[in-house]
């Protein structure tokens, strides 16, 4: 069985990533002279991408897995834009220019990850904002040992005469 257990922060990353993914996804594709399809089908196309984005951004992966996944998610999104736009007989026909846009796009996203990955670790690696220690124990004072008093006499610092409990019997 496998299960699914989003890391802190995961719905804004996953959020923005969303986001930077479409605004790259659609500005590529209108640069390129393709056509988006109906408001429906962003919103539809949209859900879709922040469902695969909850899998993927949690977790850390090195650039060149980033980039093909990045690639593969273009090209995707191409095939699914031209699809809804009705125009499937052309969806395996790629001009250069298209290939082009959705390449720079990816390229352009996995650099905004990797810089926003690296900042966030220098902040957070920053001493002034370093992790702060956290008392895992609660200091409670004991009471100081009492000692019967015949050996308080004997422990006790040493004074001029001879001590009181010798004068007393």
């Amino acid at each position: 069985m496998i299960t699914f257990r989003p890391a802190r922060g995961s719905l804004s990353r996953t959020t923005l990533a969303t986001g930077e993914i479409m605004v790259g996804v659609t500005l590529a594709h209108t640069w390129a002279g393709g056509a988006l399809p109906s408001a429906g089908w962003l919103i539809a196309l949209t859900g879709l991408v922040f469902g695969a984005s909850w899998l993927v951004v949690p977790g850390r992966t090195s650039m060149v897995p980033m980039l093909l996944g990045l690639g593969v998610a273009q090209f995707g999104i191409h095939a699914l834009l031209m699809l809804a736009a009705g125009h499937g007989a052309h969806l395996l026909q790629v001009s250069t220019p298209m290939l082009t846009a959705h390449a720079v796009s990816a390229l352009l996203t996995a650099a905004v990850w990797r810089l926003r990955r690296r900042m966030l670790a220098s902040i957070i690696d920053w001493p002034a904002l370093g992790p702060v220690p956290v008392r895992t124990t609660l200091a409670v004072p004991l009471p100081a040992p009492t000692l019967p008093r015949s050996q308080q006499v004997l422990t006790a610092a040493p004074r001029r005469g001879p001590p009181a409990a010798l004068c007393r019997a």
